[in-house]
């Protein structure tokens, strides 16, 4: 039992143990179960995180693969636009004093342009590859060789207002421009243009460099600047005046000749000529000015006036003539104004010789007019003397065979007087057309002007005053005094006809002026003596001036003036070899200045002989083809004395004359005749008869004068209209002295 119980108990207690052991072998699987599950759970995590950590990697290895490519594909085009750029460029650090290290990079185009290999210039500073000599700029590296040589305060001191100041631009992220002197590998020099800036590598500073030669651009700066100046050299040498402006009308520059064309000291002083506004242009023109219009014209610069408004300052006095052209410069390529250009020229000198030019034309045209009219008096001065003449003649017949108490004598002298005046304007005609000769002497004009002041003052009204000045040391001068004395009396009676209304002074002048050779007085040179009739009239304007010598031209009303008076004064004046000018203005009154030749030993008056009539006794041919003429000198010589013998045909008179002239003693013959002329009839019978008297009588001839007739022989000149006494002297001159 014992046994059995113990072995029931043995068994038990293995039973018991078994059970136990069971239970904690089952209580462990399971927790291994649990952690197995666990650590499977756990590991399936791991394995999906790996998964994913997987997947990630390739998707990053990929990235980098791409991101790998990409670089490589940057590298590849930053080479190719590193080495393939038109600029030179480098890289490079820089040292812990601030200096540029050694060049890092460094392109294709650069080691080419300077001729260096790469790595000859990946040793290099790009203070190496600069010259030496530095161009003057703000702003300047130093070469490594300076750095050498140049004491520490030196290089402290230039540094500090050169590098130092470039660098710290490039490290203030500044991009800096500069131009240097880049040295080729075989010495040559290249000027180019830097632009420095900086950018990190990996937290390290780097400063890039691109410079690009700039050989042709000073080349074309040079050029430019060369233009420039042969422009501005070529204005200056200019005798144009030049003055630009810009597009806002102010003045960009002004050439030398402008400013002494203007009178101005300098620019600065020029700045105050204003081309588009000033009194000295129109208004038109100004208006076209202010438009910008391309204009050309003419304006008369008085410079005594610019001083007196203080337009500017100028050194030049009395009027200028300037031509004057704007030319509008047009518009650049953004369409706006370049500006304008004015071209300015003096013609001062081309204008007065115009005035000069012009005033001889006038006087050319003036004696041309006259001439004009000379020659048609001329034409009709022979026949209206030849119709005087029987006029006169048969008046003074009668008038001699007439008592003076009958009333035949009374209408005879009247009709005589007018026959004189008639004869009196033929001659005032031929006077100022200078187709008449006077006898002339020598006479002071002092005593001409104290006669003629003395006959006019005694007529002329209280409110005229009469003064001369007679300061003239030599007042001599060739002329008729009768001639002289109708001048003076002309012109004092002009003036006081101007001065009728307010009266006023009345002076005459006389002063002695020289004549110096080309002047504009067209007179020939030497000592001359002025007269001057000035009256302080009405005066005149320049249309009444210019026509004042125009025979039968006058400002006076009908039956006051014929218009011959100053057209006879001109020719009297200009038939003695001087000239006479006026000098008037509306309400300035006139001034008549004569200048006349100075001579030597004048006297001071004339004395005219009086003389009767001489009679004779010999016997007288008269040829004439004008029947009437022939009647009345056979009356008035057979009236004297003379047995006469009248014919009308100069042939038949040589004919008679060849075959009977110891029937004669004195030939009277016309010079105009249609068969023959009575020069030619003379020539021929002193041809055969040598001192044979002969008188020559004319209505007028401008072919045959005095002087000419003289040379021939002819022993006398008179002209028609004939005068009893005139044709007795001329017979008796001609027979000389004892003649019967």
């Amino acid at each position: 039992m014992n046994l059995t119980l113990y072995l029931f108990f043995v068994i038990l207690a293995i039973a018991v143990v078994a059970v136990v052991y069971a239970v904690v072998l089952t209580f462990r699987v399971r927790k291994l179960s649990n952690k197995h599950e666990q650590v499977e759970r756990e590991f399936n995590q791991k394995q999906s995180d790996l998964n994913k950590i997987s997947k990630q990697l390739k998707k990053t290895v990929s990235k980098v693969d791409s991101l790998e490519a990409e670089l490589q594909l940057s590298q590849l085009h930053y080479n190719v636009l590193f080495n393939h750029s038109h600029y030179m460029l480098f890289t490079f650090g820089l040292t812990e004093n601030g200096m540029p290290d050694y060049i890092t990079e460094v392109n294709d185009v650069a080691c080419s342009l300077l001729g260096r290999t790469r790595e000859d210039l990946l040793k290099m500073t790009i203070l190496d590859v600069e010259d030496i000599e530095k161009p003057t700029t703000t702003v300047r590296l130093f070469h490594r060789n300076e750095l050498v040589m140049l004491s520490d305060a030196e290089i402290e001191y230039r540094k500090t207002t050169s590098d130092r100041q470039l660098i710290k631009q490039i490290l203030n992220n500044a991009a800096v421009h500069y131009e240097r002197i880049y040295v080729t590998g075989s010495g040559n020099r290249i000027p180019v243009e830097v632009r420095a800036q900086k950018f990190e590598v990996n937290g390290a500073v780097r400063v890039l460099c691109s410079a690009h030669d700039i050989s042709e651009r000073q080349r074309d700066q040079r050029a430019v600047k060369e233009g420039r100046q042969r422009l501005r050299d070529l204005l200056n040498q200019s005798p144009i005046g030049a003055v630009l402006y810009d597009s806002e009308c102010k003045i960009d520059d002004v050439n030398i000749s402008c400013l002494h064309m203007f009178g101005t000291p300098d620019e600065e002083s020029f700045l105050r000529v204003n081309l588009f506004d000033n009194p000295f242009i129109t208004q038109e023109v100004k208006d076209r000015l202010s438009r910008k219009e391309a204009v050309r014209f003419e304006s008369v610069f008085d410079f005594d006036e610019v001083r007196k408004q203080g337009l500017f300052v100028s050194s030049r006095n009395g009027k200028v003539y300037f031509d004057i052209m704007l030319i509008n410069l047009g518009m650049d390529s953004d369409f706006k104004p370049r500006g304008y250009l004015f071209q300015i020229q003096d013609i001062t000198e081309r204008r007065e010789a115009e005035l000069k030019l012009k005033k001889k034309e006038d006087q050319s045209r003036q004696s041309q007019k006259l001439e004009a009219i000379g020659s048609l008096a001329s034409g009709i001065a022979h026949d209206f003397n030849n119709i005087l003449t029987p006029v006169m003649g048969y008046a003074e017949l009668v008038l001699h065979s007439t008592a003076k108490e009958d009333s035949l004598y009374e209408y005879m002298s009247e009709v005589l007087q007018a026959s004189h005046r008639a004869k009196d304007l033929i001659n005032q005609i031929l006077t100022f057309s200078r187709k008449s000769e006077q006898e002339r002497m020598r006479l002071r004009i002092s005593t001409v002007i104290k006669e003629v002041v003395k006959l006019v003052s005694s007529t002329a009204p209280e409110n005229i005053t009469f003064t001369h000045y007679l300061k003239a040391a030599s007042d001599g001068v060739l002329a008729n005094p009768v001639q002289m004395h109708q001048v003076l009396m002309n012109l004092c009676v002009n003036a006081m006809h101007a001065m009728k209304e307010n009266g006023g002074p009345l002076v005459i002048r006389t002063d002695n002026i020289t004549i110096e050779k080309d002047s504009e007085s067209g007179l020939e040179s030497g000592k001359y003596l002025r007269i001057d009739v000035q009256d302080s009239g009405c005066g005149m304007d320049i249309a009444v001036s210019e026509r004042i010598f125009d025979p039968f031209f006058t400002t006076k009303a009908p039956g006051e003036g014929t218009g011959m008076g100053l057209a006879v004064v001109h020719g009297i004046i200009t038939g003695m070899n001087g000239s006479i000018v006026v000098e008037s203005a509306p309400g300035r009154g006139t001034c008549f200045h004569i200048m006349l030749p100075v001579v030597e030993n004048a006297t001071d008056q004339v004395v005219v002989k009086a003389e009767t009539v001489p009679h004779g006794s010999e016997r007288v041919m008269v040829v004439d083809n004008e029947e009437a003429i022939l009647r009345m000198m056979d009356h008035i010589l057979s009236g004297l004395g003379y047995t006469v013998k009248a014919l009308s045909n100069p042939v038949e008179a040589l004919d008679l004359l060849r075959s009977n002239i110891d029937d004669f003693d004195l030939l009277i013959t016309d010079q105009i005749m249609p068969q023959m002329l009575g020069s030619e009839l003379a020539e021929k019978v002193l041809a055969e008869n040598p001192g044979f008297p002969i008188v020559i009588s004319t209505g007028f001839s401008d072919k045959f004068t005095p002087k000419q007739a003289s040379e021939m022989g002819i022993k006398g000149f008179i002209m028609k209209p004939i005068v009893m006494r005139n044709l007795a002297v001329a017979i008796r001159d001609a027979l000389g002295e004892g003649a019967k």
